[in-house]
């Protein structure tokens, strides 16, 4: 059997206003609809029971009705066909994981076929991960796993024509490095990556065919950032953190949240302007002062705001519980 679920677009209306009404139904099918005046909505046997009255209005005799999905999760798309020729690239992030144990969860994409083709940086199991090629041919893990509610800085960079890459994950209150890994893959061209109609993205993994998305991140990010060299250590650190005026031409791309946040669009200060919307992020509602700690407030003081790309919001912990924070 096909079932309905559906509502009326208001609660009551005088003689003479119009009543909407919305089904959805777990398959296409046909509905009859029935007007009914519900005398007692109440089954229970020790009451006068359910009853309900046909009150005679004109109707259509059948209704066409069909799956209308929600799409949970939150997350950032932006263009990036241009980012398919480089000779490094780094990607660095602040991030706060508020599920990190809860399956893969992608941070960064450049790709969009759905898969974790072309270039991710993500979660799986709590551990950070690189993959790189089609179907993530070439995968690099980090050692150990990071924690709910810790923020870190996270690196992850690539060489396509040397083969190489690695990524680091710094704590970010001590600066110290909790995981590191070092990798080699076939080498090859940036574009050989990254599809030609290349889609880029935060907190998920986007299918342009299908437009929907999914693995997403559950948590918090800030200052996410692509850098057209390769960066590892403490320049790597640097570079995720400093204005972004004094990154100069090396900057491909670093999106500041704290810009237009009665928007649905994250401000790209780089100089392709990749900017980016926000899927399922209401305006005003992603960002907030005094969260980060008070290590890293230094570099951006006027602006230092978080993104809230939270793709599972009611398991989403007490923010006053969260370990760096002072409060939102």
């Amino acid at each position: 059997m096909t079932r309905l679920a559906g509502y009326c677009d208001r609660a009551s209306v005088r003689p003479g206003e119009t009543l909407a009404f919305h089904v959805a139904a777990d398959a296409p099918a046909l509905a009859t609809p029935t007007f009914v005046r519900l005398i007692c909505g109440d089954a229970n046997p020790d009451g006068p029971g359910f009853q309900e009255r046909p009150v005679d209005i004109e109707l259509p005799t059948a209704c066409a009705v069909g799956p209308q999905p929600s799409r949970l999760g939150s997350y950032l798309r932006a263009p990036a066909a241009m980012l398919r020729d480089w000779p490094a690239l780094t990607f660095t992030v602040l991030l706060q994981p508020t599920t990190p144990d809860g399956g893969a969860q992608a941070i960064f994409a450049l790709g969009g076929d759905g898969r974790a083709s072309g270039i991710a940086v993500g979660l799986h199991d709590g551990r950070v991960e690189l993959h790189v090629g089609a179907d993530a041919r070439f995968r690099l893990i980090a050692p150990r796993r990071v924690e709910a509610g810790r923020w870190y800085c996270l690196t992850a960079a690539l060489v396509p024509e040397e083969g190489r890459a690695w990524l680091a994950v710094f704590d970010a209150a001590s600066d110290g490095c909790v995981a590191s890994a070092v990798g080699t893959f076939p080498a090859c061209r940036a574009a050989d990556l990254v599809p030609e109609r290349a889609v880029l993205t935060l907190a998920a993994l986007y299918d342009a065919a299908t437009g929907l998305a999914h693995a997403h991140y559950n948590g918090r990010l800030e200052a996410p950032r692509l850098h057209a060299r390769a960066l590892d250590g403490a320049a790597a650190r640097e570079a995720a953190t400093v204005p972004v005026d004094r990154l100069g031409h090396a900057v491909l791309a670093a999106w500041d949240f704290s810009r237009g946040i009665d928007t649905c669009v994250a401000q790209d200060l780089g100089p392709h302007a990749l900017h980016g919307t926000l899927v399922n992020q209401r305006p005003g509602f992603r960002s907030w002062a005094g969260a980060l700690p008070s290590s890293l407030r230094w570099f951006n003081l006027d602006t230092h705001l978080l993104a809230f790309l939270d793709a599972r919001g009611p398991r989403l912990r007490d923010p006053r519980a969260h370990q760096g924070d002072d409060g939102d």
